[in-house]
């Protein structure tokens, strides 16, 4: 897309979805997968890897979905979600 004021040009790559983003609970993916879906909710919409790592317990998708469970249990809910070319610091 095309910045009006400065007349750059931008492409987007990535989201991060997160504690400080903002309408949480409006944004979902097409399956209606989003912050506060739950684990089980999650592999009813799609086939996940589920590994413990530096960030807490993150999921995969072979799509390229990423996000953090806040626990490991199916009642586990999305607190973090990206996709596309983001920064997440480990």
């Amino acid at each position: 897309f095309k910045e009006q004021k400065s007349n750059k040009e931008w492409q987007f790559v990535g989201w991060y979805l997160g504690k400080a983003s903002g309408n949480l609970q409006t944004l979902k993916t097409m399956a209606g997968i989003g912050i506060g879906s739950t684990l089980q909710e999650m592999e009813s919409a799609y086939v996940i890897k589920v590994n413990k790592t530096s960030l807490g317990n993150e999921f995969s998708t072979s799509s390229g979905l990423y996000g953090i469970f806040d626990g490991t249990d199916k009642d586990a809910k999305i607190t973090d979600m990206w996709s596309g070319l983001t920064c997440i610091f480990r």
